[in-house]
């Protein structure tokens, strides 16, 4: 991330800083999906990112292990939500037997719902146009730091 920036550019002083104050931090990245039809038909799949991403954090890509605060996704919890609590809070709509709900329209507006609750963190999370139509979800990941000490200093890991 540091062979490109120029020497006098203001990102070497907040990486230095990052560096130094949040050594353990990766970059975050963030995946985002904007077809809402594919989102409806790989909900599923898109909740369980976690599992296709498990493991990345010894080798190329070097991703994080999904969990804690390096990991965000809003469809795997609103699968866990719609699991244990149902749709009483949010939308009342009719679960299939795979416990989301049977239509588009009544994913949209659950997700919608469960999204804006604050308690839940992921208002930043899902993208709704004016008319109240998805648009876009976003599910955090974090890179790992490849940071070792070489010589007392800290420098990139070359042999990542």
């Amino acid at each position: 991330e540091r062979n490109f920036i120029p020497q006098d550019s203001y990102v070497n002083d907040y990486i230095a800083s990052s560096d130094e104050y949040f050594p353990s931090s990766g970059s975050e990245l963030f995946i985002v999906f904007e077809n809402p039809d594919k989102i409806y038909a790989d909900r599923t799949s898109m909740a369980g990112l976690a599992e296709r991403v498990s493991g990345l954090s010894k080798s190329a890509p070097y991703i994080a292990e999904p969990e804690g605060e390096s990991y965000r996704n809003v469809m795997s919890g609103l699968q866990e939500y719609l699991s244990v609590s149902g749709t009483d809070k949010i939308g009342n709509v009719t679960l299939g037997s795979d416990s989301w709900p049977t239509t588009q329209q009544d994913f949209v507006l659950t997700l919608k719902q469960y999204a804006a609750n604050p308690e839940n963190g992921y208002s930043q999370d899902v993208k709704f146009s004016p008319n109240n139509e998805l648009e876009a979800v976003k599910v955090k990941l974090q890179y790992i730091k490849l940071i070792k000490k070489f010589r007392g200093r800290d420098v990139q890991d070359s042999d990542k």
